[in-house]
């Protein structure tokens, strides 16, 4: 067990009280799926009226061009809203508040991964130290009104990546991470299954990690809170389980939102994580053997 008070407990404290929030198409008002705290209604459309996080502390902040623009720069994502801290309110106790009241928040695996992480941090460092944290890492192209912190899929104000390597397929040596961006991954012409574009930018030529066989070695030396990514590549690329963002806690044990177990809620190792991945799929339950590790990144904690 981590030590009270230590990076690895506040990590656990807060995976486990996510267990409460609502996962993706859990949301109440939807009906279908949704993206996280953005619900998507049954035609597919992004509806703010769907909305699920808490208003005491966030509010959704609609893009303009020029703030999409360093959105996709910055992060190599792009969404048409965030949420941003409300003015007024601080980080440190904007955080804190999801992990004291999950049952107001709709996530999804990357939140998971993040909300625990950013809770850490705060737990840790401290509410001032926090805060100068997430001030520090405002681009300094954002309109000076909104300079608060801002959650997004990936890449949230006070989110710092030490260590970023991933692979296409199972066979494929890791490789160092320049860039990630889902929106670049496409499937190929009548093959749903099938990826045609790489998420990861590698660069050129791109640094080799490790070899393929070298995976057990790398998830083992990874730090508590990084991220573990798993594919099913029998699933459709646009699937809500082609990819689960696990949150590594011990050696063996990690945190998966959207899987419950009725002992272990949502706390596996990775053997029982290939096995809970499987089982995710509309139709049948696919063959382990499809599942793998594409991504590993690994966290900043100071």
């Amino acid at each position: 067990m981590a030590p009270p008070g230590s990076f690895k407990y506040y990590l656990r404290q807060a995976t486990r009280a996510l267990y409460d929030a609502f996962f993706n198409g859990d949301i109440p008002a939807v009906t279908s799926q949704c993206v996280g705290w953005r619900g998507v209604d049954f035609s597919g459309d992004d509806k703010a009226a769907n909305d699920m996080f808490d208003r005491d502390y966030w509010h959704s902040v609609a893009l303009t061009s020029d703030e999409s623009k360093e959105e996709r720069e910055n992060y190599q994502n792009y969404e048409p809203r965030v949420l941003q801290v409300l003015p007024g309110k601080q980080p440190a106790d904007a955080i804190a508040a999801i992990i004291a009241r999950p049952t107001r928040w709709g996530i999804d695996c990357d939140y998971t991964l993040q909300f625990a992480n950013l809770y850490a941090l705060c737990m840790t460092l401290g509410s001032e130290k926090f805060n100068q944290r997430i001030a520090a890492a405002i681009p300094p192209t954002r309109d000076p009104s909104k300079r608060t912190m801002r959650i997004r899929p990936r890449g949230s104000d006070g989110m710092k990546t030490l260590f970023h390597s991933g692979r296409d397929m199972p066979a494929d040596a890791w490789k160092k991470v320049l860039h990630f961006d889902n929106f670049k991954a496409r499937s190929a012409a009548g093959q749903a299954t099938v990826q045609k574009d790489s998420p990861f930018d590698f660069g050129s030529p791109a640094a080799i990690v490790a070899a393929a066989s070298d995976t057990q070695v790398l998830v083992g030396n990874a730090l508590a809170g990084s991220r573990i990514r798993l594919t099913n590549l029998e699933v459709e690329l646009q699937h809500s389980f082609r990819h689960e963002n696990c949150l590594k806690l011990e050696y063996d044990l990690f945190a998966a939102g959207g899987f419950l177990d009725s002992l272990t809620r949502n706390e596996f190792s990775i053997a029982r994580l290939f096995e809970e991945f499987a089982s995710h799929k509309d139709e049948a339950q696919v063959s382990v053997k499809n599942i793998f590790i594409d991504e590993i990144e690994v966290f900043d904690q100071d």
